[in-house]
């Protein structure tokens, strides 16, 4: 079975195209193109039979016309041979022959006249037939003027000629190449053997008649009459081996066939012994005449056995394969037409038995579509059909079943049994349309589990499962019995309270009450599987009267609430707020427009430069900026937060990379600039992706910026994510010739432990020790021991925020060399960071 469905599966693609077109057809016309293609076939092979038939039957006509042809020609080689032996003994001098031969020569005029009369024009007109027309004029001009040897070879030549012509006509009419060995044996026997045999007996007559006549035969005579003997015996036994294997094949003719053989036989003893006999033996006793008319009439016997015997059962023969082969083209015409009625009976049967069925299916699946699931099929029938009609009985019977099961599904959550989202939108619907006709106040109440995610990743989905169920059993006892309670998925499920109070106050207190209740409720241990498990949830509380919220709307104010509750610690009750969700509606769209930013270049650089002692600019670090067409100006701390967020950080920082590498390469063609360093913050998001390095180096590569003039700020969050990989990394990047900077040192958990694993170039003072080191003596320690430590370690420092001229000398006294701050430039737009150095 497995073989054959694999064999199935193999050869199916072959009949796709077919199966698809009959797919897009009905029953009728897929039962009219069978029956149409049925008829075609047929009729294909009813017209491939009746044409072979008919071939049959014209190439057997032509035979038969064929053979109708031969006789005349044979009859004119029979005077030809007969006007040879009479010249012969002309010519030996017997003169008793002039008279027969003048009545010879005209059975020989005759004859071709009657083949002119007889033979079709393409024949008589042939360049065969006339020459042999003119060769027999000329022998009968000409003939006794000749020696005999040479009129005997000239009448033998025109005897062949018309020999070859009737094979040619044999061959015209296709007697020499029949396909049935019975009929091809008995016309060659007749056509080409016994011609020739007769032929030779005839040479003898003639040959034996001149010597007769001249009463004398020479030893060269005597020689030719052997070989003329030898040639005879030679062409007999041919034809007794032909006659052989006609019989053979055509058992019908075979007493016919034996008694010609015996006839010709005979006559062929009966002249060789006459000649050897009394011309060889030189008594010449026997009369030129009465030799002359013996071999005469033992030729004709042959001929006459040819014309009588072997020409009618030849025709016999053809004749029967012509009627043998009409009546099978009639019995095959009437079997398939009765073959066609057939096939149509049995097909217009199997479609009414097949549609009638089909209809009934039809109907009974109509009905039940409708509603009606009390319909069952009917089907009077045993073939796959009824198959089918029990398949859709029992899919009704299993849909009545199953429609609670459906509709559970569709309404409910499958865990807990609680009314979904689905049934919530509608229930909600209900319950603002009650509220607009009574006037009074509902509430939506919007929970979340705080401490779920834990349970779930410590004790596994299971132990969260068992916790939902029970959370689920403890609300639906907290409310009341027209209240719904819905989960709407994960650890988040909505209260809906109905007929509250007419007034918002006492609404929202009854709606507080529930929610408290709630929150004491689930804030109970729970109990599963043996274990002790505690949770508490984040209440928000909107609500609502008449019908003019938006069910959506309402949802979602309740969930801005819930996490109002989240964001004051968690196990607390808020209602909705409508300035938070404006805060939420503003980033919101923030966010919007920061995913189109870069598409619509609205991001811009600002540097501020940084300076050494001796105040020389020595670079600068660029600063995202971002200009809203509409809000203007958006402060790094509003979008940068949330493009790390989102992971919009990641074609920024590209964007932020891309842009100060070909300001590198740009100033790197200036002699003012091209010593200058540009540093270039990182996020913690865009150093940790797998293909930073890549990033770099392309970036590198494709704007031609010296490395060494490049340098990658890093805050200490960033490099503490994961050490190990960001040391990795970085070694990495030196190795390209990029420099890196600790951003904002001193503010995270610095320590020399991991300070001297790092491949750092640069420490830079965060702003926060800078700006009171002059007033605070902590700070003052603070940054003396920063400078202190990258002394020791080798590295360079830059303080930022450098506002003041004290700050600068308090920094410069304690070995602190390199500034960036207000007091030597605000961040500013390249052309303005260009004019401030052409200036300087």
């Amino acid at each position: 079975m497995e073989g054959n469905s694999s064999i199935g599966e193999t050869i199916r693609p072959i009949f796709i195209p077919t199966i698809t077109l009959l797919n897009r057809i009905g029953f009728t016309k897929k039962f009219t193109l069978l029956w149409l293609m049925s008829l075609v076939a047929i009729a294909v092979v009813v017209y491939s039979l009746f044409a072979s038939l008919d071939q049959v039957i014209r190439l057997s006509k032509r035979e038969l016309q064929g053979l109708v042809l031969i006789e005349p020609v044979s009859r004119t080689i029979q005077y030809l041979q007969q006007h040879r032996g009479i010249s012969s003994a002309l010519l030996g001098g017997s003169d008793i022959m002039k008279g027969r031969r003048a009545a010879k020569e005209r059975e020989v005029a005759d004859a071709f006249s009657l083949l002119e009369r007889t033979l079709p024009a393409r024949l008589t007109s042939s360049e065969d037939f006339r020459h042999i027309k003119a060769e027999w004029e000329r022998l009968r001009k000409d003939g006794l003027q000749k020696p005999v040897y040479e009129n005997f070879t000239q009448h033998t030549r025109l005897i062949e000629q018309v020999q070859l012509f009737k094979e040619l006509i044999a061959d015209d009419y296709a007697l020499i190449t029949d396909a049935e060995l019975a009929t091809f044996y008995l016309i060659d026997t007749t056509v080409n053997k016994i011609p020739h045999v007769v032929e030779h007996l005839g040479q003898l007559r003639a040959y034996g008649t001149f010597i007769l006549a001249a009463k004398q035969i020479t030893e060269r005579q005597i020689i030719t009459i052997h070989n003329l003997i030898a040639e005879l015996e030679s062409t007999h036994r041919e034809l007794s081996n032909r006659i052989d294997k006609t019989s053979y094949y055509t058992p019908a003719a075979e007493i016919s066939l034996r008694a010609a053989h015996t006839g010709i036989d005979d006559s062929t003893k009966q002249i060789i012994n006459l000649v050897e006999t009394d011309i060889l033996t030189g008594n010449f006793v026997t009369p030129t005449e009465i030799f002359m008319d013996m071999a005469t009439t033992e030729i004709n016997s042959g001929y006459a056995q040819m014309h009588q015997v072997l020409m009618p059962a030849a025709k016999n023969l053809i004749e029967e394969r012509i009627a043998k082969a009409k009546n099978t083209l009639y019995l095959s015409v009437g079997s398939a037409l009765l073959l066609m009625l057939l096939l149509v009976y049995i097909s217009v049967s199997i479609y009414y038995a097949i549609i009638g069925n089909v209809n009934s299916l039809i109907h009974s699946a109509r009905a039940f579509a409708e509603g009606d699931l009390d319909q069952r099929v009917k089907i009077d029938t045993r073939d796959e059909l009824s198959l089918v009609g029990d398949g859709l009985n029992a899919m009704f019977e299993a849909r009545k079943q199953a429609e609670q099961e459906i509709h559970q599904l569709v309404f409910y959550d499958p865990l807990t049994h609680l009314p979904n989202r689905r049934l919530l939108l509608d229930r909600l619907q209900q319950a603002t349309a009650i509220s607009t006709r009574s006037g009074r106040h509902g509430a939506v109440l919007f929970l979340d589990l705080d401490l779920f995610k834990k349970i779930n990743d410590t004790k596994g989905h299971a132990m969260g499962d068992l916790m939902l169920v029970e959370v689920a059993r403890r609300l639906q006892f907290c409310v009341r019995e027209g209240d719904s309670v819905a989960r709407l998925g994960g650890d988040e499920f909505v209260v809906v309270l109905e007929d509250l109070s007419l007034l918002p106050d006492e609404a929202a207190t009854y709606a507080e009450i529930v929610a408290e209740k709630i929150r004491d409720e689930l804030s109970q241990p729970y109990m599963l599987e043996g274990q002790e498990h505690h949770t508490t949830v984040s209440i928000g509380i909107e609500l609502f009267r008449a019908h003019n919220e938006n069910l959506g709307n309402l949802l979602k104010h309740a969930d801005v609430a819930m996490y109002q509750a989240k964001a004051a610690g968690g196990n607390t009750v808020r209602f909705f707020d409508p300035k938070m969700q404006a805060v939420l509606e503003t980033r919101l769209a923030i966010e919007t427009d920061l995913r189109q930013a870069i598409a619509r270049q609205q991001f811009l650089l600002q540097y501020q430069i940084q300076v050494n002692s001796c105040g020389k600019t020595i670079g600068a670090e660029v600063l995202l900026r971002w200009k809203h067409p509409e809000r203007g100006f958006v402060f790094p701390d509003q979008f940068i937060p949330l493009a790390e967020e989102t992971g919009l950080i990641l074609p920024i920082g590209l964007w932020v990379l891309q842009t100060a590498c070909a300001q590198l390469k740009v100033w790197q063609q200036d002699a003012l600039t091209r010593d200058l360093k540009l540093a270039v913050n990182v996020s913690a998001k865009q150093f940790h992706q797998a293909d930073f390095v890549a990033q770099v180096r392309r970036v590198l590569q494709e704007s031609g910026a010296t490395p060494c003039h490049l340098k990658l700020e890093l805050t200490e969050s960033t490099v503490l994510e994961n050490i190990q990989d960001a040391i990795v990394k970085m070694r990495e990047i030196k190795q390209l010739g990029v420099n890196f900077s600790m951003d904002d040192f001193g503010t995270g958990y610095s320590s020399l432990a991991y300070l001297k694993r790092l491949p750092l170039d640069e420490v830079k003072i965060d702003r926060s020790f800078v700006s009171d080191i002059t007033t605070d003596p902590s700070d003052a320690a603070i940054v003396q021991a920063i400078i202190g430590m990258t002394e020791a370690l080798g590295l360079n420092v830059i303080a930022e925020g450098v506002e003041t001229r004290e700050q600068m000398n308090f920094l410069t006294k304690h070995g602190c060399h390199a500034f960036q701050g207000y007091l030597f430039g605000k961040p500013v737009p390249l052309e303005e960071v260009e004019a401030l150095l052409q200036k300087d």
